[in-house]
């Protein structure tokens, strides 16, 4: 596996070339991620089987002598940057990614919300996930940001498992690789 730096960036891809992206980087030997939706959809009489829960980016690894080679693979557009350099992602944020595309729950996109209060899951297949909370029809969501990419998802999840984070003295589970 190519890695020296232990950040995470996001490329952005193509669209509807995620897949084949994470592939290509997979088979260089780059750690990948690729969050999906966990509901399919069908387009044009095809069955997509999750489609990218953040269309148009890709996460990854690469040590700094690689990331030239980012932009040259097919279906690359450019790596996510600030002032010409490249921002690795808040690593916070894309381990409670990880845990909702794990836990089975029903994620779906959200628009990206500045304000809110952080909280934190403490408890079922959630539990460890930081987001921000918001009450809508009387039913608690959870929303995590992913902000480079000013994007985020919701989850509902049930409001007795729910506590302020600043409140919460629980470590956050550790995420190994598969």
């Amino acid at each position: 596996m190519i890695l020296v730096n232990r950040n995470w960036y996001v490329l952005q891809v193509r669209r509807r070339a995620e897949v084949l992206v994470a592939a290509i980087l997979g088979a260089r030997g780059y750690e990948v991620f690729l969050p999906c939706l966990n509901t399919s959809r069908s387009r044009g009489g095809k069955q997509d089987e999750r489609p990218p829960l953040f269309p148009g980016y890709v996460f990854c690894r690469y040590s700094d002598e690689a990331r030239e080679n980012m932009v040259g693979v097919h279906g690359v557009v450019r790596i996510v940057s600030f002032n010409n350099r490249p921002e690795p992602v808040n690593e916070a944020e894309l381990d409670s990614v990880r845990i909702l595309c794990r836990s089975g729950a029903l994620v779906r996109r959200w628009q990206f919300i500045r304000e809110g209060q952080p909280i934190r899951i403490t408890s079922g297949p959630l539990a460890g996930v930081e987001g921000v909370f918001v009450s809508v029809s009387s039913a608690e969501f959870v929303v995590v940001n992913i902000t480079m990419l000013q994007r985020a998802v919701l989850v509902k999840v049930p409001g007795n498992s729910i506590v302020l984070a600043r409140d919460v003295s629980v470590p956050r589970p550790r995420l190994t690789a598969r």
